[in-house]
């Protein structure tokens, strides 16, 4: 045998003796299937400023209720059937925290457009004036009415700042508690709960007492007018929520209307239980309107007259996703449209946000 021939030999001993590759095409494949196995975590892509929904995740992810009603059909002494619900709440609370840090992330860009701080949670300016572009901004990275950010880009840095605020407290929660945070949230409410982090019935459970306390908030105003409480999701409680919506009001208004229109737009539920506590606590409730409900108020009122120049920007309630359009219409007081009616829930809330909308432009 010659030199090349045995060279030959142990060129080809040595390629059999390594490890062979089990599947030499997932090396260069395009596939689908295979690209999917490379993104275990779904990538959260800033909006562009034509869109008016921010990501879905800016919502709770699913929760596997298929899987909690099964094991609690077991039988909660199984203890197989608590760790499965166990199991099942902490992903669900692992989703809905890496949901946040994303988002916030996806938000980044956005805050540099409107020169907010990146390490700061702080949420945008409220004021339309500073949202808009200067004479030196190009046309194509402005909406119709000169603002620089979209609905979608901007509720995306609202919701996240707010998101991250609350999440350092409920971090710790979870981390401590884990399996047993559940059993705490009906205490801690909403005020530390992600917006990412609230489980149906901690959502359900808020909007119940959310559709009392404005029942109760209206009735007291009607006494007040001498007139016929107006019918829930008409026209005429429209324009009754809206004499809220005003700085100048805000400014003027006693007290008790403070607390009774914060009572309405979800901000507090401080109009129930002054009513149940002594005369002797009223410089306490005076206080706390003084110091947090008058401008959390006057916060808000900007905040949604910003939100609906936003929305008729583009395009209108049309573009909207159906958890947009129950969002939107509950941060309007309007929590109690579509309760009960399931499948025209979704088209009685486009109505009455469409309704909305055709208000602000009279008002305005």
């Amino acid at each position: 045998m010659s030199a090349l021939s045995r060279g030959h030999v142990l060129l080809r001993s040595s390629i059999r003796a390594q490890h062979p590759i089990r599947n030499p095409h997932a090396l260069f494949s395009t596939s689908p299937i295979h690209h999917s196995q490379l993104q275990d975590k779904p990538k959260i892509l800033t909006p562009e400023i034509h869109e008016i929904n921010p990501p879905i995740t800016t919502f709770p992810p699913d929760l596997d209720l298929l899987t909690i009603k099964s094991a609690k059909e077991q039988g909660l002494s199984n203890i197989k059937s608590l760790f499965t619900i166990a199991r099942a709440y902490l992903g669900f609370y692992k989703s809905g925290i890496f949901n946040v840090y994303h988002n916030y992330r996806a938000s980044i860009p956005i805050r540099k457009t409107l020169g907010l701080a990146i390490l700061i949670p702080t949420s945008p300016p409220y004021n339309i004036s500073h949202l808009r572009s200067s004479p030196n901004t190009q046309p194509s990275s402005t909406t119709h009415n000169g603002t620089i950010v979209g609905r979608a880009q901007y509720q995306l840095t609202h919701r996240s700042a707010l998101d991250i605020r609350r999440l350092i407290p409920f971090a710790t929660i979870v981390a401590i508690c884990g399996e047993f945070t559940p059993l705490l949230l009906p205490y801690l409410g909403k005020s530390i709960t992600p917006s990412t982090c609230r489980i149906p019935d901690q959502i359900h459970k808020e909007r119940v007492k959310a559709i009392a306390a404005k029942s109760a908030a209206l009735h007291a105003q009607a006494d007040l007018d001498k007139i016929d409480t107006a019918v829930p999701g008409s026209r005429e409680e429209i324009r009754y929520i809206m004499k809220y919506l005003n700085t100048t009001w805000v400014k003027r208004a006693d007290n008790e209307a403070v607390l009774r229109a914060c009572a309405v737009l979800k901000l507090s539920n401080a109009f129930q239980r002054r009513r149940w506590v002594g005369a002797e606590f009223a410089v306490f409730w005076d206080f706390l309107v003084f110091a947090i409900l008058r401008p959390r108020l006057m916060r808000y009122v900007r905040y949604l007259e910003l939100d609906d120049r936003l929305i008729r920007d583009a395009g209108g309630p049309g573009g909207l996703s159906e958890k947009e359009v129950q969002l939107a219409v509950e941060e309007r007081g309007g929590v109690d449209v579509g309760w009960g009616l399931e499948e025209k829930a979704e088209s009685v809330r486009r109505e009455w946000l469409e309704m909305w909308l055709e208000e602000r432009v009279n008002i305005e």
